[in-house]
């Protein structure tokens, strides 16, 4: 799949750009719509998913099911900062906040996923993840396969490897894992020393570099200030 970035013509580039672009920045709304949920409401003057201070009519006329005391009251939340306000099912110990619809708190995300406001984000991000890893990580996989098979080739016959590691009774020492861990390492390193890169491994190795410099960037853009 290198060819894209080799010998492709330009339609062809601008197909596979367009779904990897796409999910890209599907991806990312999604993200910074669970991470700046809280700011979004504070700049509409509501409060994310915090409930009211009083249960709601329902509850007060005991026209649905929900939680309450021996007596019958609706149950009070005394922790952190809710100060006796009513408590919906679930408490979120590191917001230090009772959340309507909450399901858990995400540390990725650095906020609650509750329900309806950034559940449905937050479903969109890890069903689009991926997708979108496997249409940007795809044109390596043939380059990254081939490869592998030639560092193993020169690792199982180069002397100098045979000489260094493979004759040595220690390379048993942690088991079969190590052994052959350790060897195509030392075949990696044989077969960097004397090989040359071709076209499509130049093509190839931009990819990663430009993948590199394209994760930096998003990191710095999403993470907080």
């Amino acid at each position: 799949m290198t060819w894209l970035f080799t010998e492709s013509l330009p339609v062809c580039r601008f197909l596979w750009l367009v779904p990897a672009h796409g999910l890209f920045f599907l991806a990312l709304l999604s993200y910074l719509r669970v991470y700046r949920a809280a700011d979004h409401h504070k700049k509409l003057g509501s409060q994310f998913q915090q409930p009211p201070r009083e249960p709601p009519r329902q509850i007060m006329l005991r026209e649905v099911i929900f939680q309450c005391e021996p007596d019958g009251s609706p149950i009070r939340c005394w922790k952190n900062g809710c100060r006796g306000s009513w408590k919906p099912p679930r408490h979120c110990g590191d917001c230090a906040t009772c959340r309507l619809g909450f399901d858990h708190h995400c540390a990725w995300f650095d906020n609650d996923i509750c329900s309806p406001e950034t559940l449905r984000p937050f479903c969109i991000f890890l069903i689009t993840i991926p997708f979108l890893v496997a249409i940007c990580l795809g044109p390596l996989v043939p380059v990254a396969l081939s490869h592998t098979k030639a560092i193993w080739e020169v690792a199982s016959n180069s002397e100098e490897v045979y000489a260094k590691w493979w004759s040595k009774r220690y390379s048993w020492l942690l088991g079969p894992a190590w052994r052959w861990g350790v060897g195509f390492i030392l075949g990696a390193e044989h077969f960097r020393s004397n090989v040359t890169l071709d076209a499509e491994d130049i093509g190839a190795y931009r990819i990663i570099s430009s993948s590199a410099s394209y994760i930096g960037w998003r990191r710095r853009l999403v993470s907080p200030s």
